[in-house]
């Protein structure tokens, strides 16, 4: 008979003493893949990357392991606690239809990542309702707040169709370490080239509305600082600010990038604080486009999304408010 992968991976690991408890924590925790081999001259490059090889499949059941299938797996899975502490029903602000409302905390990831299926927002949302939910919009792992969790996807489709159209409008709340003005704030905007799952770049002062992916023109990002108080004085006279900011663009790590880029950081953004008041200034930029200077990646910063605005075609414009962060 076919060893199944819980038998498979401790045979054909370095490390022979994994405990069975583990090995089966690991396939429940989403940490282990199967890709089954393929008949002959049905691989090709679009299938998978493993040539002969099925394209590999999340397992999070000990099933049976074909003869010279490839099994991948995820000995030390990053963890994210507070998702197994949080009491999910009481995260749910708002049912409608054909969508829930969250209200997401910081320090867990919005949708699985590739090493933990369990320990992300969907996953476990999903678990709370019985039912299978689908993402409409993304937060960061770092970042607490409102999003809303279609029921279908169809729903999902209606509700990103929103966003298309401009009928979404989200508030920020945060928490930050020098003025901003308040208005309109622009900057160019690009991700690193090249790279899988890339990450955004150092923001520019020149901002090109005409924009060429093919090119790697830069992209406009935009926001509008609606608020900005002083709320608290330190020790060492260091003010601290809170801002409400309405985004008009959606860039990855938008609010994050743009506040470093105007020197006031967020509280707690340990990635983008070490490139405080930087810019790109072209080719002859002396920190280059600052991936070398970012720092390692929060748990937790002090930005929530607030508040979303929806116009849904039959309903009107609906709203939804998190609570205190």
């Amino acid at each position: 008979d076919a060893p199944s992968v819980g038998q498979a991976i401790p045979a054909h690991m370095l490390d022979d003493d994994l405990e069975e408890e583990f090995v089966t924590e690991l396939i429940s925790f989403g940490a282990v893949y199967l890709a089954n081999p393929l008949p002959e001259g049905k691989w090709h490059e679009g299938v998978s990357k493993i040539e002969g090889m099925s394209k590999a499949e999340r397992v999070t059941v000990d099933v049976p392991v074909p003869e010279e299938a490839y099994v991948r797996v995820h000995v030390n899975p990053k963890r994210h606690p507070r998702a197994i502490r949080d009491d999910w029903q009481q995260r749910i602000i708002a049912s409608a239809e054909d969508a829930y409302v969250l209200d997401k905390p910081a320090g867990v990831p919005m949708v699985p990542t590739v090493d933990n299926l369990v320990e992300s927002a969907l996953f476990q949302a999903s678990k709370c309702t019985g039912e299978d939910l689908f993402v409409t919009s993304r937060l960061d792992g770092c970042t607490s707040g409102v999003v809303v969790l279609a029921r279908s996807s169809m729903a999902a489709g209606r509700y990103n169709k929103c966003i298309r159209e401009g009928k979404h409008h989200k508030m920020y709340r945060l928490l930050c370490q020098g003025p901003v003005p308040v208005g309109k704030v622009q900057h160019g905007y690009k991700k690193l080239r090249g790279r899988l799952h890339a990450k955004p770049t150092l923001l520019s002062a020149k901002v090109d509305h005409r924009y060429d992916p093919d090119k790697n023109m830069w992209q406009l990002a935009e926001l509008d600082v609606v608020l900005c108080k002083p709320v608290y004085k330190g020790p060492g006279g260091n003010v601290l600010y809170e801002c409400l900011v309405e985004l008009v663009t959606g860039r990855t790590h938008q609010i994050r990038l743009q506040f470093a880029a105007l020197s006031a950081p967020l509280v707690g953004d340990s990635r983008y604080e070490p490139v405080s008041g930087l810019l790109d200034e072209g080719p002859h930029t002396l920190w280059g486009d600052g991936s070398e200077l970012f720092g390692p990646e929060p748990e937790q910063i002090c930005l929530q999304a607030s508040r979303v605005d929806l116009c849904l075609d039959d309903e009107g414009w609906v709203s939804y408010e998190a609570g205190t962060p």
